[in-house]
């Protein structure tokens, strides 16, 4: 620890452990990093400043595990026919939209999750957005703080083979400097739009360097007779984009199985959507001490079904969320997400949610705990433990929070 920390109290503190009644947090002076949360005030090391922040809980901002942040100049309006009209749609829409146009909707959507108290995002690119950029300063008066970006950097080709083919040069270069990527990774889209080798090659440059890994898996029953039968929308859009590989024949597994036979799955792979699983699905997950990432709002929007938490929840499998993109919902407000996931699984506490869009998120990026990344939640009149997670939640669907440092700055 470099020089005077700054001790914190607030009513409520929720720590990796839960909920603290009168909980205190100690603050390292400089870094602003969280070291410690108690039940006492803490007592040792260079204490300088205190702060008893009355009427308030103190939680970490959000982390939106899974999004795509480039697909931000896209609208949704009434919901798809299906799945691939909506891809298509999509396809279409990135062919004809600038390089400026892109940008502009990213620093909007910055922002937007950040005033909706997320501190941290997975955020899914293929275009050359700001890959250097390990942490976003944002600087919107009267306040300023950082909003943590890993960079999942998809690579799409059935037909291709090898990683070097689906970048330019400068991409090329930029991937060989470690110094560079140090927030990025190489990931492929999905078992049915990226080829085996790009899969097995992106998993080992990412696990080469120690990076999380992405994956879409299960978001839409059409993956599954692709890969029993080798047929069906996901050959035909293959087809039309011209990305079909003739000399390809189906596995005859499952998703999951398959990911698991090419050895594309471990502790820091994290499985998007997951929608259509088999039990056994769940069971090679839990094996491979996998994480997932639930989209709810997302599979709503797009009318392909919901996953099945509680599969993931008596197999211990860990659990992180995410608002995918402005393209298939309404938002990038996790707050409305936790929300609508408590609505379609009422065995879920707010506290579970929470737990899950904090530190399961945190812990999976690596992302810091900082006195600027903690939110401060008011609070009205005396809450009892059973239901602060409830009240938390409440009060920040209707806006009732700010960031932590703002008071203390």
């Amino acid at each position: 620890m470099s020089g005077s920390s700054k001790v914190v109290r607030a009513d409520w503190v929720f720590s990796p452990d839960g909920w603290i009644e009168g909980g205190w947090m100690l603050v390292d002076g400089v870094t602003g990093e969280i070291l410690e949360f108690s039940k006492q005030k803490p007592s040792t090391g260079n204490i300088g400043s205190t702060y008893q922040l009355e009427g308030c809980a103190i939680i970490p901002g959000l982390v939106n595990s899974h999004t795509h942040l480039e697909l931000s100049t896209i609208t949704q309006n009434s919901r798809p026919n299906d799945y691939f009209s909506w891809a298509r749609k999509i396809i279409a829409h990135k062919a004809g939209i600038s390089l400026e146009e892109v940008k502009s909707s990213f620093w909007q959507s910055i922002e937007h999750m950040f005033v909706s108290g997320t501190s941290g995002c997975g955020d899914i690119t293929n275009i050359p957005l700001f890959p250097t950029e390990n942490q976003i300063e944002l600087d919107f008066k009267p306040y300023s703080n950082v909003i943590n970006r890993h960079i999942f950097w998809e690579l799409i080709g059935f037909n291709v083979r090898d990683i070097v083919d689906c970048l330019n040069n400068e991409q090329r270069e930029l991937f060989l400097e470690r110094e560079k990527t140090e927030k990025i990774s190489l990931v492929p889209h999905a078992v049915y739009s990226t080829s085996e080798s790009l899969i097995k090659q992106s998993f080992r440059w990412s696990r080469s360097r120690n990076k999380p890994f992405s994956i879409h898996i299960g978001e839409h029953e059409h993956e599954i007779q692709f890969l029993m039968e080798g047929k069906g929308p996901c050959r035909d859009l293959l087809e039309e984009l011209g990305r079909w590989n003739p000399k390809w024949s189906p596995p005859k597994l499952s998703s999951v199985e398959y990911l698991d036979s090419i050895g594309a799955m471990d502790s820091r792979t994290m499985l998007v959507h997951c929608v259509h699983l088999s039990q056994k699905d769940w069971d090679i997950i839990a094996k491979r001490n996998c994480c997932v990432c639930f989209c709810f709002r997302s599979n709503h929007f797009l009318d392909v079904g919901y996953p099945n938490i509680t599969e993931a929840l008596k197999r211990n499998i860990r659990i992180v969320l995410g608002t995918d993109s402005l393209a298939s919902n309404s938002d990038l407000n996790m707050f409305k997400e936790l929300e609508f996931i408590r609505t379609t699984t009422p065995l879920l506490q707010a506290n579970d949610l929470l737990f899950f869009a904090t530190y399961n998120g945190l812990d999976f990026f690596g992302f810091p705990l900082r006195e600027n990344s903690m939110l401060l939640v008011q609070l009205e009149g005396n809450t009892r433990e059973k239901e602060i997670g409830e009240v938390v939640l409440e009060n920040c669907l209707q806006g009732k929070f700010k960031w932590m440092h703002q008071d203390l700055d």
